[in-house]
């Protein structure tokens, strides 16, 4: 029974000791199955525990319930070089919430706006923003399976009111692509520099948030595509119905 229930949470790697079901929360109680660790610092394994403490830490959604995990995490004293050292769990950091956590935020994403996605998953919108940016890190967009006609989402995020960032998706696949850290323009044009030049014409249309100053930018790299003007219009496939049915003109589309 235990090993379905971590293979249908992903826990590998951890022993669960208990599952409780609640209204509206599933928690399950976890720990290493390992009695040493190794010390980071002298590379002894010990066996001696200086320190155990609880974290809640939350997982994911299970059939609309929220998922956390009550890890029971141990601090082990090393005997050779006298330090201490927290012992490392596989799917877990030093933060509040779970690597898998970070995948499920980021496939909510894909479909829905960072509001919808906050209130789902209780968290702020600060957070996802962080999110994605560590799992946007390092991710190489492959522009080749993206299609002969690529539709852009060009969309305004804003935190705290104030601070505002950017999400290029691509409408067709409803696949998110890239966060940038600001929304100037300078921003959005360096990103666009760094897309291949053979890739550049099959770009056909551009769909943004009111700020029209980005229009500049977009003729600059892709100047055959059309551009749509709508709030939000980015988020769904009636973006590309749309840009095709009312080609753009000067004063944006009404």
């Amino acid at each position: 029974m235990k090993k379905v229930i971590k293979n249908l949470f992903n826990l590998q790697g951890l022993w669960v000791d208990s599952i409780v079901w609640e209204e509206n929360s599933v928690i399950l109680k976890v720990r290493s199955p390992r009695n040493s660790a190794k010390c980071p610092f002298c590379g002894r394994s010990t066996k001696f525990i200086h320190q155990k403490r609880e974290r809640k830490i939350k997982h994911g959604i299970y059939m609309g319930k929220m998922v956390y995990l009550l890890v029971k995490i141990r601090r082990f004293y090393c005997k050779k070089c006298k330090k201490t050292f927290r012992e490392e769990i596989p799917i877990i950091d030093r933060k509040r919430i779970s690597k898998e956590f970070r995948k499920t935020a980021i496939l909510e994403l894909k479909t829905q706006s960072f509001n919808e996605v906050s209130k789902k998953l209780n968290v702020s919108s600060n957070t996802l923003a962080r999110i994605l940016k560590e799992g946007l890190k390092n991710y190489q967009i492959n522009w080749k399976n993206l299609g002969e006609e690529i539709y852009l989402g060009i969309d305004e995020h804003s935190f705290r009111g104030q601070d505002l960032l950017i999400t290029i998706t691509e409408v067709k696949k409803q696949k998110l692509l890239a966060i940038l850290p600001d929304d100037r323009q300078k921003t959005l044009d360096e990103f666009f520099s760094k897309i291949p030049e053979e890739i550049k014409p099959k770009i056909k249309g551009c769909c943004i948030d009111l700020k029209v100053s980005y229009k500049n930018v977009i003729k600059k790299h892709f100047p055959k595509a059309q551009i749509g003007y709508r709030p939000k219009l980015c988020v769904n496939l009636i973006a590309i119905k749309f840009i095709r049915a009312y080609p753009p003109k000067d004063k944006g589309i009404k």
